[in-house]
């Protein structure tokens, strides 16, 4: 019982904290597959592949097949994935600072804490991803499907998500002095704020 005291005090106190580097809990980070990035870089189809770490700046990796791969602490500033297939993959904490993702497919990817500005993901399909904690600044996000994906609130004050397709996306707040948060939903060209919300006794990492 103290235990898990313990546990749901230390998750309230790292939620309002900047913790990219830090692994999220539950989670590995994978040694990085030398042979895997021979592959991928060769073939262009690696799933399932282990590439954490992987520095794949400036690849050109157009309609690559990295589906389902684990892809964390990556280096993809300025990389070329267009059309790329990196559905369910986890991406978290990497860099896609000037990459090309137009066209890609990142549905139910997990995206948390990774650096997305300046990069360009017009077209690209997000069902389902969880984008909390993306750095969006200057990203182009025209015609992009954001359907059932979980974002920062703070994105869409910001206006970050101009020109994507919002209906259906789900929105999360910081937690306000008591330690709560407000869940949102995008619906019909606006958004409505869900009755449910998350206490100090049943904190959410990363929102």
């Amino acid at each position: 019982m103290i235990r898990l005291f313990v546990l749901i005090t230390l998750s309230i106190l790292l939620s309002s904290c900047d913790l990219r580097g830090i692994p999220l809990p539950g989670s590995v980070v994978h040694p990085l597959n030398e042979n895997h990035l021979k592959q991928l870089k060769k073939t262009k189809v690696c799933p399932n592949c282990s590439l954490d770490r992987a520095n794949l700046k400036r690849e050109h990796l157009e309609g690559a097949n990295l589906e389902q791969c684990s892809c964390t602490y990556a280096n993809f500033k300025r990389a070329h994935l267009q059309n790329a297939n990196l559905k369910g993959s986890s991406l978290w904490n990497s860099d896609f600072r000037g990459a090309n993702l137009n066209g890609a497919n990142l549905e139910k990817a997990h995206l948390a804490r990774v650096t997305l500005e300046d990069a360009t993901l017009q077209g690209a399909n997000l069902t389902g991803a969880y984008l909390v904690g993306v750095e969006l600044e200057g990203a182009k996000l025209k015609n992009a499907i954001l359907k059932d994906a979980f974002l920062s609130l703070e994105a869409f004050k910001k206006g970050y998500l101009t020109g994507a397709k919002l209906e259906g996306a789900k929105f999360v707040s910081k937690r306000d002095a008591s330690g709560e948060v407000q869940d949102y939903i995008y619906r019909n060209g606006a958004l409505q704020l869900q009755p449910k919300t998350h206490s100090k006794s049943q904190p959410t990492f990363g929102k």
